[in-house]
């Protein structure tokens, strides 16, 4: 509350009994406590203060897709008409440190509707001078025209309302609601506000916009919070005494890049991304709608140029030190080009976001050792001559090896812990394969092998994907297991995760059923205390504009992300 009344440009009293600010003479209600909880709310031009001019809002009309509407004084929402509208408030004035009660928005509506309308948590960054059906910001596209595709909206209702007369009406946010506000206030970043909808409606609902001219009817944002712990404002929402914890269900979209080949989690709350077509190391901020905190090349380092394309697949952290596989397969064409057969390890120092990534040393002949049965414990002669067959290292090009094919490609990197084999890692294939089944083989000596030991590796296992290959793993160790996403050999569907503790057989969680069009998972990010994961895409073939995002500058390109649950 201090912090509130110091921004106040007149001198006010608080007078908490009455719900007001007395502010020399005048009335204005702000904030007030009660039962230990403040109460503030957000209008533009009059609340907090009237300095308050943090409200976005605009209006999506499928029927005019190319206009703007971020000035209009009165905003529609109606499925048959094709209206919806986007709302968001800034809500820096509540500390970082907040816990957050309760949270509901008051529109003036203006032409009544007795049918359904939904707040949904948008996905995607908006403009609100840009914004059209078609667009959320110029050059940037909705997945879907008026947001309404997977990555542009959450899935799930965070208040519902009718309003059968005109004037105000309050619409309180359930518990979803409220955990996508305390993602807002935890990580600011991610606050990318409501899409207002009514879907099967045919009865227009209007209401007061932000540039209406009676400030009061204005939309308004109320917060209920309390002060917490700075244990409690780690952008996850659970039991934090317990130690478990749940990631904010907030889809970021992760700029210059398009490609999540491989995630890797730095602390609680950011990741390094590391893609197929360049040796740039990203480190993003989770859930949020930006480029990247930091880039660090690692090209000359494995000996290549930043031109060369080392094709970057997965990777696994163990401790401060993290170990990165390369495809180890042919390019498109079939051609055998050696820079993209590196196996390497880094040095993570310093603190997320500022880290550091310093390579220690690499090897480029993991796979040509992999062929030999001396270097295994125990070898599987079946595997070795799969892989042979898949690889044919010594011929220069062979269009049939290509990785989308029948050539050798290497996706998934885990760590794989036992009592006996404290540092050990599981390579996993998504070519070739023995039989239906999906090969994985074991990695004794990692540390030994990036500085040039000949590499040792343990057994080859044969898993049942449902005749799916590796696209991805990662050691998780709440569940005590590798978690594996699966997929086919070529582009589509469908996409499984499996969990996998070592044995001869993994368990189905779940299907990967809302996937960016042209695009699949590629990564698994495991985060400390949570059952929850973070799950990249490669979207290299998704649609900006009109063309692939591969294609695209730099600037324009972006993947996006999905937080999974496994029990």
């Amino acid at each position: 509350m201090r912090d509130l009344e110091s921004r106040r440009v007149a001198t006010c009293v608080a007078v908490y009994s009455l719900v007001v600010l007395a502010c020399n003479g005048g009335i204005e209600e702000e904030a007030t406590r009660r039962s230990g909880a403040t109460v503030i709310s957000f209008q533009d031009g009059q609340l907090p203060g009237a300095g308050y001019s943090g409200t976005r809002d605009t209006m999506l009309d499928g029927g005019s897709p190319g206009t703007k509407n971020g000035s209009d004084t009165s905003l529609s929402v109606e499925a048959e008409e094709e209206l919806v509208a986007l709302l968001a408030w800034d809500v820096a004035g509540i500390p970082a440190t907040a816990v957050v009660e309760a949270v509901s928005v008051t529109l003036e509506v203006s032409d009544r509707s007795s049918q359904n309308f939904n707040l949904y948590a948008a996905r995607r960054a908006w403009s609100e001078g840009q914004a059209t059906w078609n667009e959320a910001a110029a050059g940037s596209a909705w997945q879907s025209g008026g947001a309404h595709g997977a990555n542009d909206r959450g899935g799930a209702v965070l208040g519902s309302f009718s309003a059968a007369n005109t004037g105000a009406v309050t619409v309180p946010l359930n518990a979803a609601g409220v955990a996508v506000v305390q993602g807002w206030v935890a990580q600011p970043a991610t606050n990318l506000g409501f899409v207002l909808d009514g879907p099967g409606t045919d009865n227009r609902l209007e209401f007061r916009s932000s540039e209406y001219g009676t400030k009061s009817k204005r939309p308004r944002l109320t917060v209920t919070w309390h002060e917490g712990d700075v244990d409690e404002t780690t952008g996850t929402t659970g039991d934090e005494e317990a130690g478990e914890v749940g990631l904010e269900q907030v889809i970021g979209n992760y700029r210059q890049t398009c490609d999540g080949s491989f995630g890797v989690g730095l602390d609680s709350h950011y990741f390094v991304d590391g893609n197929d077509e360049d040796q740039g190391l990203r480190v993003y901020l989770r859930g949020a709608d930006a480029g990247p905190v930091k880039t660090i090349d690692v090209s000359a380092g494995l000996g290549v140029a930043s031109s060369d394309e080392v094709d970057l697949e997965d990777a696994a952290r163990i401790g401060d030190r993290m170990f990165v596989v390369s495809s180890h397969g042919r390019n498109k064409d079939g051609k055998l080009e050696r820079t993209r057969y590196r196996f390497f390890a880094l040095d993570v120092g310093g603190t997320a976001p500022n880290v550091s990534l310093t390579v220690v040393g690499y090897t480029s002949t993991l796979l040509d050792e992999l062929l030999k049965s001396a270097n295994w414990v125990t070898p599987n002669q079946a595997v070795i001559a799969a892989l042979t067959a898949a690889s044919k290292l010594g011929k220069a090009t062979e269009a049939s090896l290509a990785p989308k094919l029948d050539g050798s490609n290497i996706e998934g990197l885990a760590w794989l812990p036992t009592v006996s084999r404290p540092k050990q890692l599981v390579l996993g294939f998504r070519n070739p394969v023995v039989g239906s089944d999906a090969i994985l083989v074991t990695l004794l000596n990692a540390d030994a092998v990036v500085t040039g030991a000949t590499p040792q590796f343990g057994e080859a296992t044969l898993l049942n994907l449902g005749g799916l290959r590796v696209r991805g793993m990662a050691w998780s160790p709440v569940h005590a297991a590798v978690l594996i996403l699966a997929g086919p050999k070529d582009a589509g569907g469908p996409f499984r995760l499996y969990r996998w503790a070592g044995g001869g057989s993994a368990a189905l969680v779940t299907t990967i059923a809302e996937v960016p069009a042209d695009s699949g998972p590629e990564a698994i990010v495991v985060y400390p205390n949570t059952h929850d994961v973070q799950i990249l895409f490669d979207q290299g073939e998704y649609l900006i504009g009109g063309t692939i995002c591969k294609d695209k500058s730099a600037a324009s390109r972006y993947l996006s992300d999905a937080i999974v649950h496994v029990p």
